[in-house]
């Protein structure tokens, strides 16, 4: 079986998509899934402080976070502003 296809399968059955809220296993800010590429990676999406980043992150190293989690976070943000 073709690699790319295994590494599709693999990134279905951990259920990312594009547009999915992520964040390190090892803690990192709140990202959001702007592509999957072929090749195992994940290019993320996020902003803080500095401005916009995007970097790409293997799958293995990324998880979903609680839709819960997400929105009270999304909502601490708006009223610092």
């Amino acid at each position: 079986m073709n690699y790319n296809i295994l590494i599709l399968m693999e990134l279905t059955s951990l259920n990312f998509h594009k547009g999915d809220i992520v964040r390190l296993k090892s803690g990192s800010p709140q990202m959001t899934i702007q592509a999957i590429t072929n090749n195992g990676l994940v290019d993320c999406i996020w902003f803080d402080k500095d401005g916009k980043h995007v970097e790409s992150f293997p799958v293995e190293t990324l998880e979903k976070v609680d839709s819960n989690e997400s929105s009270i976070s999304f909502q601490l943000r708006e009223k610092r502003y």
